[in-house]
């Protein structure tokens, strides 16, 4: 008896089924490559991980708050494709966020390197205050 005789037989394979591997990334990027990356890509989901009490103070236009504890639990109702940009404070949340997000299957993340901090010091535009509408 040969080793070949024990195999199984090959599964059929449609040309459907076979798709190319995505490659899924994850980086650290500047608030400069950050704002370029929301003016270029409209489909781009800017996730921010503070607290509430930290959003009211400063945050990024069209950014959409979610607690962290429901990104860990896998509770973003978000797309695997649609990239995604994590904001928080100063980049430490938003990084082990990201790098959870990417894990679960999520291909394109990116990581605000510095946070918020590192964007308003870039002079880049935030709001401040009260949201007029709930994301």
């Amino acid at each position: 008896c040969s080793a070949e005789e024990n195999q199984p037989p090959p599964s059929p394979v449609s040309p459907e089924s076979v798709k190319p591997p995505v490659e899924r990334q994850f980086r650290s990027i500047s608030g400069l490559e950050a704002q370029s990356l929301i003016d270029q890509k409209e489909e781009l989901l800017v996730l921010d991980v503070r607290t509430p009490q930290e959003r009211s103070q400063v945050r990024i236009s069209d950014s959409q708050l979610v607690p962290i504890g429901d990104v860990m639990r896998g509770r973003l109702a978000v797309p695997k494709e649609q990239p995604i940009l994590v904001v928080c404070a100063v980049g430490g949340r938003s990084y082990v966020v990201g790098k959870a997000l990417l894990a679960m299957g999520h291909q394109e993340v990116y990581n605000l390197e510095g946070g918020i901090e590192a964007w308003r010091r870039a002079r880049l535009p935030v709001e401040t205050g009260r949201e007029s509408r709930q994301n």
